[in-house]
């Protein structure tokens, strides 16, 4: 019979156990000014697509307030995602229709001018409808839109 097994036998003491790890310290609450930034931010980036009513390329002013403001917030990054690709699927539209009337030798305006025009007021209305949800924390999904961002 060994030691260990002799009930009269020392015993070694017992080996501590690690002390517990605290968990990390909750997060801070975001405060109403951070949601009501965050939603004002995520509105900006859909509205930086209108930029194309004054010459700008629409893509300048959402690529450049996503990039600059995706860190702060999930809701700034998920809208400014959707404006951008929105901006880059409105780009490959035009340049698309400028190929097939080239192409076509201007025939193929015929067919792309229509198209042109109802993308047209698409520029305008649905960054207005994009802003609307944002401004209120809702997400929103441009419609027709290549998701190249995700």
């Amino acid at each position: 019979m060994d030691d260990a097994a002799r009930p009269d036998a020392p015993r070694s003491p017992p080996v501590p156990a690690a002390p517990p790890v605290p968990p990390p310290p909750p997060s801070p609450p975001l405060r109403a000014g951070d949601e009501s930034d965050a939603r004002m931010w995520a509105a900006f980036a859909h509205l930086g697509g209108l930029l194309t009513l004054i010459g700008v390329p629409g893509i300048l002013g959402s690529l450049g307030i996503w990039l600059w403001k995706r860190g702060d917030s999930a809701l700034i990054d998920e809208h400014g995602k959707e404006a951008v690709n929105f901006q880059i699927t409105v780009l490959i539209y035009s340049a698309v229709a400028a190929v097939i009337a080239f192409v076509t030798c201007g025939l193929g305006m015929i067919v792309v001018a229509p198209l042109l025009l109802v993308l047209s007021v698409l520029i305008i209305v649905l960054p207005i409808i994009a802003t609307i949800k944002a401004s209120d924390g809702r997400p929103y999904r441009y419609p027709l839109t290549i998701r190249l961002i995700d």
